[in-house]
């Protein structure tokens, strides 16, 4: 299977960076046997060999990073320091070479290198996050930047293997509370029985807190909670450091807490642990407080203030949510000693009264008593937990009668397995029958979508409480916008009503004439919106590219704004295009390419992209249609090759002047072409319906290409040779040119010469030019004398001819433009450089007789001759005038 991977590196094959993904979700965390070390050296072998290939794609060369900054600690025993040396250096030079694209990992990334700080490469890189961080990135402002951002649930499964999830969503999804003994010791038994393997234990609580989101049925239940599973992980951890990294995984959400932005989910495991452990597990309790007391001021020093104003928000948070209705019963607890409760105290203020007394619950609820899946205490290794057949004593939890309980928004949804992307289809919720479960991959999580209507009142409390929209509340929109701007998010909504959604707003947008501080609020909450429904790996179009798959592509929220904005009229689409630059600004880097797709798909052509480059010109002066179509279509490429195979040879043929010669389409092109595509703008090219290349920065692109990888550089010469460019721009390259460190250019430019033929001026320039590596000249002249005998033979002579008159203009002027570094020379030394043209003269050319024939040499066994003869077309003075020549010079 590695071979097979490392093959599709090579060749750059569609689907190969998914495939990747899956490789690397099979390295199993804190496993130092054999077959698991050898595993990760062969993939971090072909990501250290086939860098350029990687960093094609921003976000597996962040889980790349993601996953080896997490491996460095397993392999830290002197045994496998060398792997762990590799490791090292090749995480830290991806770091400092695409910091940007790492940034995508979010907070995690901080929680990681942390981990490895003390590692001197890594804490010269931590300095200058601190100190310096527009020295790795111009868009990166420092810690704080990146830990209010939240990373992607597929980091987090990235390092649970598809096995190891399995279990565990089988645990917190049919297991009753009561039963689970039996499986936590299987479990235990087979993922964290070493001593190193509990180093996964950070890793499987950061994947239940930040990945499994039960539904409300399944919180109702007496399904055992995730907040048990995490007690009795808790309880696991066999030393000091373990058990610290497993605390600050459990809080780390907390920390970093931004108030509009978070999921409650998340923080939820650490608040019930504490709060269900107070009846019979209350150290458990005081020991998580004080740890999350003491990681304010030890996390971080530069950002204490920050860290604690987020703890006491997620605090706030979990009253507001009425995960708890009050704090009063784990502050307030009597076990609890003074020192701990003063620590608190000074620590969240806001939760206590003048007196020193957690602040009581709210008045203004319902009660409402739970289930006893949320009523039992924390697990103990040692203990079977039996409460669910036996009343419980704990105080009820207060919901707001108004509210939804946690979970509803779709955020909250149950989500076990690659729950960043939105799924695709529109049936029904995934369910796991609990009589029938069996250990099967994790399907992709189907929501049900029902058909929404105009009259459908939706209030804009569905959405999560995120920083976009509460800034869209802040405004002087009308309500019914408001209420169109929170369906786009609702989970309960298919795609054509999101379309339809989407006109009634730019209906509403166009007739109330908002000023541009609104529209930018407004375009950042749709282009979050918009970012959400992309499906990283997904294909917008079926592989047969069918008329049925095109249309039906066409039902997205996306092209329901590209076209509202070209529908429009003149006086609307002023706004509308302002609206849609904003939301591109905004981060939707798809909107370009999805443009042209829209065109091509409706007009079968790709000129209006121009219409929408000129109106997005109006807002901003600085931007050309070359570069948007350079970008659009690098970005296509990386995200959909389904839609850049379909929509570039249209891109080519209609924008053939603008596209000419750009080197950023060109390594584009060369990136992502399949061998159809490459087919069908070979045969365009060679039909004369457009030039790719170009002669006017060829040169500059071939010598540019000597860096690119296997599978770009042949895909160039393919186009090359169908363009037949001018001999003249092979010539730069000729100086930079070897057989031995340029394989593959060496073969293309000897296929190339091979169909030109040969002239006075390129062969000097051939012999002068090149490098001393006659390895492929000496291929090229053998063809040339075999097919082109009397062009060799003129141009020899001719070479001779210039060299012997001196004074000539032509030799004058050859000299001075081309051969400047022959001047100085004697003649000697000049003849000297035609050592492989003597030899070709008197291995291949016979000047006898009064025709001239040219014999090329055969090894034994070859059947025929192969005599090229050649009529006797030169006059016979000029022949044996060459032929004296060629005495004289023996």
């Amino acid at each position: 299977l590695i071979w097979l991977f490392t093959e599709f590196v090579k060749s750059s094959a569609t689907g190969a960076d998914t495939m990747c993904f899956y490789l690397l979700r099979q390295i199993i965390g804190g496993d130092v046997s054999r077959s698991n070390i050898d595993y990760i050296e062969s993939l971090l072998k072909i990501f250290q060999e086939h860098k350029t290939w990687l960093f094609n794609y921003s976000f597996l060369t962040a889980a790349v990073v993601y996953i080896f900054l997490r491996l460095i600690l397993d392999h830290s025993v002197p045994p496998l320091h060398h792997l762990m040396q590799r490791e090292i250096d090749f995480s830290c030079s991806i770091l400092r070479d695409k910091f940007t694209e790492c940034l995508q990992i979010g907070r995690d990334l901080i929680r990681l290198l942390q981990a490895v700080a003390q590692i001197p490469v890594f804490n010269n890189l931590w300095k200058d996050i601190m100190n310096n961080p527009r020295s790795l990135s111009p868009h990166f402002t420092g810690i704080s930047h990146l830990l209010t951002m939240r990373t992607s649930r597929k980091f987090l499964i990235s390092r649970i293997t598809p096995d190891m999830e399995n279990k565990l969503v089988f645990l917190t999804s049919k297991v009753k509370l009561g039963h689970q003994k039996k499986y936590q010791e299987w479990f235990q038994k087979k993922y964290l029985s070493n001593p190193e393997s509990h180093a996964l234990l950070c890793d499987i609580i950061r994947f239940i807190c930040g990945v499994i989101h039960p539904t409300n049925e399944i919180l109702g239940s007496d399904i055992i909670p995730r907040w048990a599973v995490i007690g009795w992980l808790l309880q696991s951890c066999q030393n000091n450091a373990t058990s610290a990294n497993a605390k600050l995984t459990l809080f780390f959400d907390w920390i970093c807490f931004q108030p509009g932005q978070e999921n409650i989910m998340n923080i939820e495991p650490g608040i019930l642990i504490m709060f269900h452990s107070t009846r019979s597990h209350i150290t458990i309790s005081a020991t998580l407080l004080d740890f999350l007391c003491r990681i304010i001021t030890s996390f971080c020093k530069q950002i204490e203030t920050q860290i604690r104003l987020a703890v006491r928000n997620a605090l706030q948070f979990v009253v507001e949510k009425r995960v708890l209705s009050s704090l009063s019963p784990l502050f307030d607890h009597q076990k609890l000693d003074k020192e701990l409760k003063e620590m608190l105290q000074h620590n969240f203020p806001d939760f206590f009264t003048s007196d020193g007394s957690a602040t009581p619950a709210a008045t203004n609820s319902t009660t409402v008593t739970p289930k006893s899946g949320n009523e039992s205490p924390p697990i103990d290794t040692a203990i079977d937990i039996t409460a669910t057949t036996e009343k419980s004593t704990t105080p009820t939890i207060i919901v707001s009668a108004d509210s939804k309980g946690y979970g509803d928004d779709e955020e909250d949804a149950a989500r076990f397995s690659d729950s960043d992307e939105e799924p695709s289809e529109s049936n029904s919720k995934q369910e796991y029958s609990s009589n029938k479960y069996t250990f099967k991959p994790i399907q992709d999580p189907v929501i049900v979508e029902a058909t929404a209507t105009e009259s459908d009142d939706v209030s804009p409390t569905i959405v999560e409480n995120d920083r976009s929209f509460l800034a869209l509340k802040e405004l002087s929109l009308s309500d019914k916008s408001l209420q169109l701007l929170a369906a786009l998010n609702e989970i309960r909504r298919d795609k054509a009503g999101k379309c339809e959604t989407i006109d009634n707003l730019f209906k509403l947008l166009i007739d109330q004439h908002l000023p541009n501080d609104t529209l930018k609020k407004i375009a950042t909450y749709l282009a979050q919106s918009l970012i959400l429904d992309y499906r990283p790996g997904s294909h917008l179009l079926d592989e047969d590219k069918s008329d049925a798959s095109v249309n039906k592509s066409l039902y997205t929220p996306h092209f329901a704004m590209i076209r509202n904005v070209l529908d429009a009229n003149p006086t609307e689409k002023v706004i509308l295009s302002k609206l849609l630059f904003y939301i591109k600004e905004a981060g939707e880097r798809r909107l370009g390419y999805m443009v042209l797709f829209y065109t091509k798909a409706n007009y079968n052509s790709v000129t209006m992209y121009e219409d929408y480059v000129e109106d997005l010109k109006q807002f901003d002066d600085k931007i050309t249609l070359d570069e948007c179509l350079s970008y659009d279509l690098r970005i296509c490429g990386e995200d959909d090759r389904s839609v850049f195979s379909y929509i570039l040879p249209s891109v080519l043929s209609q924008f053939k002047d603008t596209l000419n010669g750009r080197l950023e389409v060109i390594k584009t092109v060369v990136s992502y072409v399949d061998p159809m595509l490459l087919f069908e703008i070979s045969r365009q090219i060679a039909l004369n319906e457009y030039e790719l290349l170009g002669n006017e920065n060829m040169s500059q692109i071939l010598l540019d290409s000597l860096n690119w990888d296997y599978y770009e550089q042949n895909t160039l010469w393919q186009l090359i040779h169908s363009e037949d460019p001018n001999t003249e721009v092979f010539m730069p390259l000729l100086a930079e040119l070897s057989a031995t460190d340029h394989p593959e250019a060496s073969a293309g430019f000897v296929g190339a010469m091979k169909t030109i033929p040969p002239s006075a001026e390129l062969i000097d320039r051939l012999f002068v030019l090149a490098k001393r590596d006659n390895t492929f000249l000496s291929c090229i002249f053998m063809h040339w004398s075999k097919h082109f005998p009397l062009e060799v033979v003129d141009g020899f002579i001719k070479i001779w001819e210039n060299f012997k008159n001196h004074n000539t203009p032509f030799a004058l002027q050859n000299r001075r433009k081309l051969l400047p570094m022959l001047m100085d020379c004697s003649n000697d030394a000049t003849l000297n450089d035609y050592d492989t043209l003597s030899n070709l003269i008197d291995d291949g050319f016979n000047f006898d007789g009064d025709n001239v024939s040219v014999k090329r040499k055969h090894n034994e066994g070859d059947e025929d001759d192969d005599v090229v003869y050649v009529a006797s077309s030169l006059s016979m003075s000029k022949m044996r005038g060459s032929k004296k020549r060629r005495e004289d010079l023996s």
